[in-house]
């Protein structure tokens, strides 16, 4: 793969499969240098993010919290994002975010009502957390799914 990229430096998705590779070894750290080096040549490559991510996820929970949630605000319409944020809030302790983001994650792959229903779930966690901001962000996306929810019984 390295001799590939190297005869091929304009294609982003050759070092990115490398750090894959390393990443599906269980080699967190290669995974974790291999997609820092490419995010600096190619910043913001959402394949390199959520290698970098998933590699953090391993070694770090906390940062690929944060990191996934930068990822997840630049891709709201990404649904592996939301899947490894709401893994990465759950190992970090941030329960109520991570049921908001699996509901993300099921709304996004077309699972609207179970969608809502997870929303439920984070409306209690964000309760006994007592965040109020997830709680206000939970709601808000609640009017939203279903919102959706009808406009789709509407065209259907």
């Amino acid at each position: 793969m390295d001799r590939l990229a190297n005869q091929h430096p304009d294609y982003a998705m050759l070092p990115a499969s490398a750090a894959s590779v390393a990443l599906e070894a269980g080699r967190y750290e290669q995974a974790i240098q291999r997609s820092q080096r490419l995010l600096r040549f190619t910043p913001n490559y959402l394949p390199a993010q959520l290698i970098l991510a998933e590699a953090q996820l391993q070694r770090d929970p906390q940062a690929a919290y944060q990191l996934l949630n930068d990822i997840t605000a630049q891709h709201p319409e990404n649904p592996q994002g939301f899947n490894l944020l709401a893994e990465a809030a759950g190992r970090s302790g941030h329960d109520s975010w991570g049921h908001l983001a699996r509901a993300e994650h099921l709304q996004l792959t077309g699972r609207v009502d179970r969608g809502i229903r997870q929303l439920s779930i984070a409306r209690d966690a964000a309760e006994r957390e007592n965040d109020q901001q997830a709680l206000a962000r939970i709601e808000q996306r609640r009017e939203d799914f279903i919102e959706y929810r009808e406009t789709l019984e509407d065209f259907n």
